[in-house]
This record gives C-alpha cells, sequence and structure tokens, in this order.
C-alpha cells in the first residue's frame, strides 16, 4: 500500500470485498509519524516475503453471486455450498418465498466452490434441488414443463395383472389314503400292463414300460434304483410312505401326475420332470428341474439343497407351503407363484422376456437378479433379500418392468437398477438399509408412482452408477464418483423418495442428472424416514415406515408477500432446532503491528456467521494471539476487549499454540441489516491497537493491490500456530499473493489450529 499522507493513518486491509466493486477510501485513528514508519516497515517486509501483489487482489476468498429464484410454490428456499444431506450442508440463504412470487438473492459464494444448489423445501419438508454455476441465472420452480407423469398416465393406471394364470392343489380326494384292494405288486405290471400296482419294500426297480397305471407306495421305507414309466401314469404317496431314489427321478411325460400325501415323503438326489406334483407331504433333493410343461404345487415343504429351476415350454411352480432352496433360476416362459413362504439363501435369477414370476407371500433370497424384462414380474407381498439387481433394457414400460401392488414391498441391503421400469402402486415401499445405486443411462426410465396415493423408495444412501456388467445370471453395477454421460434415474408419479444422502443433482445437459416430477414426486434429502406426507403400519407385506420431524424448516403459509415487511413479527422462518444445517461462516484474520516478521495472521481470529434473508450475523472470537491489546468492533460498537499479555500467556491462552477453549465462544449478534455480499458491512469489522500508547485501527482493504493486515476467508479457517508464517502453514499462500485465483485455503501444509467441535 503506498503511503498517502504520513499524518493520516492508512487503511490496512482488503475490504473483505466479497462483491467485485471498489470501496471508498476510509481515514483511520492514528496520525502518529510513528504508526506511519511501522505501516510503511510492515509493506516492504511483506513484499520482500511474499513478492509483489496482484493489482487485483483484495483478499478475500469469497465473490458476489446473484441468483433469480421463480416459484409457483409456497416454500423456504435455501441456497447450498453443496447438495443438502440428513448430515447438513452449509447454506448462504434462507428466506421464505411466496407461492408465484419471485425474488433475487446476492449472496458471498465461495471462490472454490464452482456449483450452488438452490433448494425449496415445501410445507411437508420435501425439497426441490436445482444447481446453479452461473452468476445471475434464473431458477424456476413448477415451470410448467413437469408434465412426464402425465404423458405417461401413471397417475390413472392401475397395474395391469400376469398374463400368466397360475394353477391350484389337487382336489382332497385326488390323493390316496389306502391302497385299493385290486391293486397286484408291481412286479407283475407284464400281466396286465394297466390298472393298480403297489411298490413293496424289497422292490428297488420299477418298470411300467406302456403306462395307464396307477403306482402306491404306502406306509414304509423304499428305496428305488430304476424307475421307468410311461404316459397316463398316476404316482400316490402314501402317509407315512418315505421313497428315496437312489440317483435321479427324471420322467418326461406330460400328464403323468404325482400324488404326495401328508406325512409322505419323496427324496432323489436330482428331480428333472415333464409332469404334475401335487405335494402335500415333503420332497427333498440336491436339484429341482422343470422342464416342458411340467407343473408342481405344494403345499407343505420342499427342500432343496442346489438350484429350483423352471426355464421353458409353460413349465411352473406354485408354492403354497414351504419352499427351501440354495439357488432358484425362473427363464424362457417358465413361471413361479409364491403364496406363502419361499426361501432362496443364495441367488433368484429371473431372466426372460416372457417368464413370470409372483410374490403373494414372504420372499426370501440372497440376491435377487432381474433380466430382460417380463409384464409378468409382480411383487405382492413382502420381497426381502441382501441384494437386489434389475437391469432390462429399453421397452415399453409395459414389458420392461417390476411391480409393486398396493402395500407391497421389496426390503433389502442394497438395490441396484439399470434401465427399466420400477412400477409402484400406493402405500407400495422399498426399503434398504445400505445403498442404492442408479446407474440409468436413457431419460424417463426409473421409479413411478402408478397410484392415487403415494408410494415410497427409501435408502440411507442413494448413489449414481454404471452396470459394469451383464450375462445371463450376472449383473454388476457399480457406484461411481462420476459420469460423462447419462441420466441416472428418472422420479414420476405419485412417489416419495427420502435419503440421508442422495447423489448431486447435475445441471441442464451435463450429468450426472435425475429427473423429478415436480407436480407429483416429493423427496426428502435430509433423512429416509422424514416423509410427512404419508405413514405406513407395519404388515405381513411390509415393515412400518413411520415419518420423524423433518429438520428442515417449513414456510409459514402466514407469511406476507413481502417477508421483509417490518409489520411482520416473524418475516423469516425459524429453523428446527434438531437441523444440521449451518449459515455459511466467513473467517476475518488480522495481523496487528506488534511484529513485522511472522506474519501468522492470528493476532485476532474472528468467525462471522451469516446467511442471505437474516438481517443479524453472529460473530465469534476464536483466537488472539497478538502481544499487544486490541479491541475489535463492528462499525462504532466494541464486541470484545483484548488485555496486554506476555507471549507466553498468549501462546496459552489465545488459541494459537493449540485450540483450548480458554477464549469465551458466547456469540455475539450484530447488525440489523447485516449482508455479507456488501463490501461496506464487511469493512466495519476492525480492531484497533494500543503500542505503548500509540494506538491505530486495521480494517478490512479498501484498495486493490494493497499489502494486506487482515484477510476473509470463506469457511471456518484453520489459523497458523503462534509464530509460523502464513506461507510455511498454507503452501500455495504465496501464489496467491499474485494471483487471486488461486485457491490455496485448503493447501495446509504446516501447523495449523483446527478448531473441531468448537461450536
Amino acid at each position: 500500500m503506498n503511503i498517502k499522507n504520513l499524518t493520516k493513518s492508512v487503511s490496512v486491509l482488503a475490504c473483505g470485498a466479497l462483491v467485485l466493486a471498489s470501496c471508498q477510501s476510509k481515514d483511520v485513528y492514528d496520525e502518529s509519524a510513528k504508526a506511519a514508519e511501522q505501516q510503511a516497515k510492515y509493506e516492504q517486509t511483506f513484499t520482500n516475503t511474499f513478492g509483489n501483489v496482484a493489482s487485483d487482489q483484495l483478499w478475500n476468498t469469497a465473490e458476489s453471486f446473484t441468483v433469480t429464484v421463480s416459484t409457483a410454490y409456497l416454500g423456504v428456499v435455501r441456497i447450498y455450498t453443496s447438495y443438502p444431506t440428513a448430515g447438513g450442508a452449509t447454506y448462504l440463504a434462507s428466506e421464505t418465498l411466496q407461492a408465484n412470487s419471485e425474488k433475487t438473492f446476492n449472496v458471498a459464494k465461495p471462490k472454490n466452490v464452482e456449483t450452488l444448489y438452490v433448494a425449496l423445501f415445501d410445507e411437508d419438508g420435501a425439497v426441490i434441488v436445482k444447481p446453479v454455476t452461473n452468476s445471475g441465472e434464473t431458477v424456476e420452480f413448477g415451470d410448467g414443463t413437469s408434465n412426464g407423469a402425465k404423458a405417461y398416465g401413471v397417475r390413472t393406471r392401475a397395474l395391469t395383472g400376469s398374463t400368466f394364470t397360475y394353477g391350484s392343489d389337487a382336489a382332497d380326494d385326488a390323493y390316496a389314503s389306502s391302497i385299493p384292494s385290486d391293486a397286484k405288486d408291481v412286479s407283475q405290471y407284464s400281466q396286465t400292463r394297466s390298472g393298480n400296482y403297489y411298490v413293496s419294500e424289497s422292490t428297488t426297480g420299477v418298470n411300467c414300460w406302456e403306462g395307464n397305471c396307477n403306482i402306491y407306495f404306502g406306509p414304509g421305507n423304499y428305496t428305488i434304483k430304476n424307475w421307468y414309466t410311461r404316459d397316463n401314469t398316476n404316482v400316490y404317496l402314501l402317509p407315512g410312505a418315505n421313497v428315496t431314489f437312489t440317483s435321479e427321478l427324471n420322467e418326461n411325460y406330460n400328464g403323468n401326475n404325482w400324488y404326495i400325501a401328508e406325512g409322505a415323503t419323496l427324496s432323489a438326489e436330482k428331480i428333472s420332470f415333464n409332469f404334475d406334483i401335487y405335494n402335500r407331504g415333503t420332497i427333498k433333493s440336491k436339484d429341482l428341474s422343470l422342464y416342458a410343461g411340467a407343473y408342481i404345487y405344494n403345499a407343505n415343504t420342499i427342500e432343496v439343497t442346489g438350484e429350483v429351476a423352471v426355464k421353458n415350454n409353460g413349465a411352473q411352480i406354485v408354492n403354497g407351503g414351504t419352499l427351501t432352496a440354495t439357488n432358484l433360476s425362473v427363464e424362457g416362459s417358465g413361471s413361479v407363484q409364491n403364496l406363502e413362504t419361499m426361501n432362496i439363501t443364495e441367488k433368484t435369477v429371473v431372466n426372460s422376456n416372457g417368464c413370470g414370476w409372483q410374490n403373494d407371500g414372504t420372499y426370501t433370497t440372497g440376491e435377487f437378479l432381474y433380466q430382460a424384462g417380463s409384464s409378468s414380474v409382480i411383487n405382492n407381498c413382502k420381497l426381502t433379500c441382501d441384494d437386489f439387481k434389475m437391469v432390462l433394457g429399453e421397452g415399453k414400460m409395459e414389458d420392461k418392468c417390476f411391480k409393486l401392488s398396493g402395500e407391497a414391498s421389496i426390503v433389502c441391503k442394497n438395490f441396484a437398477m439399470g434401465i427399466g421400469y420400477l412400477l409402484m402402486e400406493s402405500n407400495s415401499q422399498v426399503a434398504v438399509s445400505e445403498k442404492a445405486i442408479f446407474g440409468i443411462t436413457k431419460a424417463d426410465y426409473g421409479v413411478y408412482g402408478v397410484g392415487d396415493d403415494y408410494a415410497v423408495f427409501h435408502a440411507p444412501t442413494i448413489s449414481k452408477g454404471s452396470v459394469t456388467s451383464y450375462s445371463a445370471g450376472n449383473i454388476g453395477v457399480q457406484e461411481q464418483a462420476s459420469r460423462s454421460q447419462g441420466y441416472e434415474v428418472s422420479y414420476y408419479g405419485q412417489l416419495v423418495v427420502a435419503s440421508d444422502n442422495h447423489f448431486a443433482q447435475g445441471y441442464s445437459g451435463q450429468y450426472p442428472y435425475y429427473y423429478v416430477d415436480e407436480d407429483n414426486v416429493k423427496m426428502y434429502v435430509k433423512g429416509e424416514s422424514t416423509a410427512k406426507v404419508i405413514s405406513i403400519s407395519e404388515s405381513q407385506c411390509h415393515p412400518a415406515y413411520n415419518p420423524t420431524d423433518d429438520p428442515t424448516p417449513t414456510p409459514d403459509p402466514t407469511d406476507p408477500t413481502d417477508p421483509t415487511d417490518p409489520t411482520d413479527p416473524d418475516p423469516t422462518p425459524t429453523p428446527d432446532p434438531d437441523d444440521p444445517d449451518e449459515a455459511q461462516i466467513y473467517t476475518v484474520a488480522f495481523e496487528d503491528l506488534g511484529s513485522t516478521d511472522d506474519f501468522d495472521f492470528n493476532d485476532v481470529v474472528l468467525y462471522v456467521e451469516h446467511a442471505t434473508g437474516e438481517t443479524t450475523a453472529t460473530v465469534y472470537l476464536m483466537a488472539a494471539g497478538g502481544t499487544l491489546a486490541a479491541e475489535v468492533y463492528y462499525g462504532s460498537d466494541k464486541l470484545f476487549s483484548i488485555g496486554e499479555k506476555t507471549d507466553a500467556q498468549m501462546r496459552s491462552q489465545g488459541n494459537t499454540s493449540k485450540f483450548n477453549g480458554v477464549l469465551d465462544w458466547t456469540m455475539i449478534v450484530v447488525g440489523n441489516d447485516f449482508d455479507m455480499s456488501k463490501t461496506a458491512t464487511t469493512s466495519q469489522f476492525s480492531i484497533t491497537v494500543n503500542n505503548s500508547g500509540s494506538t491505530y485501527t486495521i480494517n478490512p482493504n479498501e484498495e486493490a493491490g494493497a499489502q494486506p493486515q487482515a484477510i476473509v476467508i470463506a469457511g471456518e479457517w484453520a489459523w497458523p500456530t503462534e509464530r509460523t508464517n502464513i506461507a510455511a502453514a498454507y503452501s500455495k499462500f504465496t501464489n496467491w499473493v499474485s494471483d487471486s485465483s488461486v485457491d490455496w485455503a485448503s493447501s495446509i501444509t504446516g501447523s495449523v489450529i483446527t478448531p473441531t467441535g468448537w461450536k
């Protein structure tokens, strides 16, 4: 800074200029030649230490940024420096806007933040978030372009049922309770080649080569090593019959029927068949494979240690009891209906354009993997799994979809979805306990609420990702930090989307990106259980979903159109005390004239907390490392007095050797029209230093290119330890001196004081 008048005290720090505007020069106290000489020495020493100052350097890390918000809805508008989450985010502005109103916000944006997020919270706590990257942009909420739900007719379209007709159990009298009196031992089949036959416990081979017979197993234990029958054969296992096939039971004669009565057991190494089985007993096998037109109705127990395969030509399983297996595969035109309980410990694969999978009971599996897409994949009750993955490819909504009927649920640890449609009727629920990943590369594909009331999709974390691999029985979906193209997901219809941490919204023409049907969808990004608009009680088909209080501020409908109206007793929204969001904090760090060679900028450190829309700021004295007595001012109001102390006292009590909590953090509220974006307001913070009876005042800089004795940093800045040069603590500080665009405040390489948990 050039000394213009030795009899005039000089303004010394950058205006804290948070706008790109010049400031009026202000005379400051002290006309002493000693002070002027000391100031000149400081400036020369600063230049010798750090080099020449850039001509546009105003010694701040924030800049003026304007955004106009136009809204068709009543809501609290907040402008964030990062995407809001349940963990909290920093906001620059907070204000209630009335429906059909418009307001321009002028905020002090940190220079190292490229994208701001404009969020509108409605009376239910739901939010619409839109990014802005350029000062002067207009953000519209309810702009009339959100017509996707109407175009698809999803609000009025009920989910169509399966195209499959599922079978039922045989009648009671179809099962045998005794062996007919005319039955012959099956070893005598060659005599008549038709009629009724029974199997003796000593029999190990059955050969009815022309069929046309009924075969009975009475109570007892049977070991069958060889088995052969033809068409029109019925096999009956009576109560108490335990029939074990030592190898594979394999029959390929559609029209044959097996009836396993309650109390009977059929066991085999593998069962492969093309006939009908009606089971009221127990079936045990390593593998169970249905082919051609095979059908099985289970009214009691099926235990498979390997795979159940239902793969072609109309093969069908209907489970009305308990079915357990390691894996289950449904392909081709095969179909599976669960009416009661199915437990697939490892993987369920549903992979066909024409198959059917329908759950009307409780279905549990390790991984549920859905490929290709079918109109007949429907969950009518509760599907529980570790991992749910679906990638169906492009096509019509009716074909490329997974359907959840009203009050049904998917309960999983992890959820992953590529291209396809997840259609959810009223009060249905997808409850993810760990993470959901969407990797959809086309518009319109995603999650739809298709009823008149809300469906709920909730997860602690909803991330963006991509499909990394795809083959029969395999889908790889991986979370990715960045994407160069493609939508990630679209949300349509009467749908609640709730999360603690949703991936950030992209901006127009850029990705990652999610689309929200603003007229209907309600997003909750401040907590997955905060959706006030809906509550679901626990039932057999879904867990309870009981929203808690939303921690975000909600609008006051009685707030006047002009929220600054002085007659309004409460012109601004009152944040919930549990709201984790915090207004932006700016640091003002002073270097007094007690020493001209340490440049530690810790002699007085202030945190100033303020958001546009709030008329006051809160000021905290964070450190006082100077050796001279000083007073801290906001305008003409004295905020803090700092007494004379020795170096040792200051290092122990001034929070410059360690953060020890000695200083009093009691907040001081200043201003009644405080605006951090205005240079004049920011420059009203000053310190007056007493150096052996000679006093002088240090203001934020009012002249671009001058050497600073105070700097303004956007954020909670960690100041250097006592007598640590700021360039030693921050490696890029010297670069910043000559280039005002350098992001230096994150380049910590030396000893600093980090005030963790100070508030």
